[in-house]
Formats: C-alpha cells, sequence, structure tokens
C-alpha cells in the first residue's frame, strides 16, 4: 500500500485534480520500482474512460494519456471504481491534501492522523 498526498492550486475542476491525482501516484510507483498496481477511485466517469482507453474530453486527453502510458510501464492490472462510502480512505487523503503546502508520502504504515 502506498499513500501521496499532495497539494496543488488554481486547478480548473475537481475532475482535474483527480487526474493529477492518479498520475502523480503512478508516477511514484514507477520511481520506486512498484509494479503490478491495482487503481481504485470513487471517480466512476475517470475510471470508466480509462478502462475503455479512449474518447478522452480534449481538454484532458493529455492527462488521460501519461495515466495510461504510467499504467502500461508499471503494470497497472486494473482501474477499479469503488462506491465513496468504501472509499473514505482516500477522501481523508484528499481533505489533507488541501491543507498541506507541499506533499505527503508514505509506505506500508499509514500515518497517525489517518488510523
Amino acid at each position: 500500500m502506498v499513500g501521496l498526498a499532495q497539494y496543488r492550486a488554481n486547478v480548473g475542476s475537481a475532475e482535474l485534480m483527480e487526474l493529477y491525482a492518479f498520475r502523480d501516484a503512478l508516477q511514484f510507483c514507477k520511481d520506486i520500482g512498484m509494479g503490478s498496481v491495482v487503481v481504485e477511485s470513487d471517480a466512476q466517469k475517470i475510471i470508466n474512460l480509462l478502462s475503455r482507453g479512449s474518447d478522452f474530453p480534449i481538454d484532458k486527453e493529455v492527462v488521460f494519456l501519461d495515466i495510461l502510458k504510467l499504467g502500461w510501464e508499471i503494470g497497472v492490472l486494473n482501474f477499479l471504481w469503488v462506491p465513496r462510502g468504501c472509499n473514505q480512505v482516500a477522501h481523508e487523503i484528499a481533505l489533507r491534501a488541501s491543507l498541506l503546502v507541499g506533499h505527503e508520502v508514505w509506505l506500508e504504515s499509514p500515518p497517525n492522523w489517518l488510523e
């Protein structure tokens, strides 16, 4: 299990912020040599588009393609949608990231504020 929280300013939409989170997390997995990854999210529209691999909104296409390329490079096994109620950890991480100045990373053991 890997967690990554990062603040970003002036992102145009929640969907774009979610895409950046996907891309940053996959880049991090690549950087540390992690493979065979399953990506879970409650962003159903994004998961559906990534699973289909085409017909991306033109204003976000580059980020979608970055995600697919990174996914191929590290061996993403699947992009899975999970209901928000089952994804409370991701919600807490997103809230925390909105308060960060930089970024926060942890491997295996979650930080105290998440337990």
